[in-house]
């Protein structure tokens, strides 16, 4: 692990770094209390998940999507925001697809883990770029109204 842990709504919430080592990103929910696992969320969906079809073969198993740099949490929408890192292996010829959740910024319940939004950067990275920036919130006015900028994702990544 090499960022910080974070706590959004009574959850301790961290990440895991190694993408570099071939395995599967993922974040984990733990019980600030007992450090009891909560829930985990793969980065790389397993054979069967939603957004496994992005991956050929068995190169999920292996995929990377490392959560390195602690995330971001909005209270009122009750959503963690976290970036995953470069798939693996770093050669793309290796795996083919779009590599989803890689390079991507999920938006998470922090009670369930369940991934309710992504976005992905970059589809398939051949250039190692990740996706771990820091995730800055802001309110900003749209069609004069003011809206916080993350609340306005959907699943797809689409604004609404």
């Amino acid at each position: 692990m090499t960022g910080a842990p974070l706590l959004a709504n009574g959850v301790v919430i961290v990440g895991v770094a190694g993408a570099e080592f071939g395995h599967r990103g993922y974040l984990e929910g733990l019980d600030p209390q007992t450090g009891k696992q909560l829930w985990r969320t793969y980065t790389i969906p397993a054979p069967g998940e939603p957004g496994s079809e992005t991956w050929a073969g068995d190169s999920a198993l292996t995929g990377g999507g490392s959560t390195w740099i602690t995330g971001s949490y909005d209270p009122d929408a009750d959503l963690v925001f976290w970036g995953t890192g470069n798939p693996a292996p770093w050669n793309p010829i290796n795996r083919k697809g779009d590599n989803l959740y890689t390079n991507s910024i999920l938006a998470i319940q922090p009670k369930t883990g369940k991934v309710v939004w992504h976005y992905q950067m970059t589809p398939n990275d051949p250039f190692d770029y990740d996706g771990v920036n820091e995730l800055v919130q802001a309110e900003l006015t749209i069609d004069g109204a003011r809206e916080k900028s993350s609340c306005r994702r959907t699943a797809t990544g689409s604004s609404t």
